[in-house]
């Protein structure tokens, strides 16, 4: 079998390397673009999860303290909604909570692993993914008077993969433009 001109395999190399280089550069800037539009998401989820903790410290009825966290998390009962959930250290029984609906499969926030729970005054951000939703939240954990409150409030992240999915796209259609 015949060997390749110099010519052709110097051009075959120098499109392989490109071909490497675009396809680093679009990994890179999908990454990047997706951790960036996750973590603006994290500022707006603390302040909920501090605000949630001061109202927690007043000395209001069950009825005002519901009413002031969905108006913390801006909860509705539409989809794409804000969640939380509030309970003590060693209790499954929630003191408030919002979900997804009655259905104990929405419940995103019910279902937390222990062994992921943040030290008391600390903040774990972490993703959940729900069948149709996908959810960026917070944990925290504060002493009160009645011992340990567990703090978790989800945002959704469904903007964030809508745009991510139409930034895909938008790579693949000036990856084939080159090729």
């Amino acid at each position: 079998m015949k060997s390749w001109p110099l010519k052709w395999r110097v051009s075959f190399l120098v499109c392989l390397f490109l071909i490497f280089t675009i396809i680093t550069v679009f990994t890179v800037a999908y990454i990047e673009l997706r951790e960036s539009l996750l973590r603006n998401i994290d500022p707006m989820l603390r302040a909920m999860a501090k605000g949630i903790i001061t109202e927690l410290d007043e000395p209001d009825s069950n009825e005002t303290h519901q009413t002031e966290f969905r108006s913390i998390t801006g909860y509705t009962d539409q989809r794409y909604s804000n969640l939380y959930r509030i309970w003590l250290d060693e209790s499954d029984k929630d003191l408030y909570a919002d979900y997804l609906s009655a259905d104990s499969n929405d419940k995103l926030l019910a279902n937390l692993s222990p062994n992921n729970r943040p030290e008391v005054g600390e903040f774990a951000f972490f993703n959940l993914d729900h069948k149709t939703y996908r959810y960026r939240a917070i944990w925290v954990r504060h002493i009160s008077e009645g011992g340990v409150v567990n703090v978790a409030v989800a945002g959704s992240s469904h903007y964030v993969y809508h745009e991510m999915e139409e930034f895909l796209q938008l790579l693949l259609i000036l990856g084939q433009a080159w090729w």
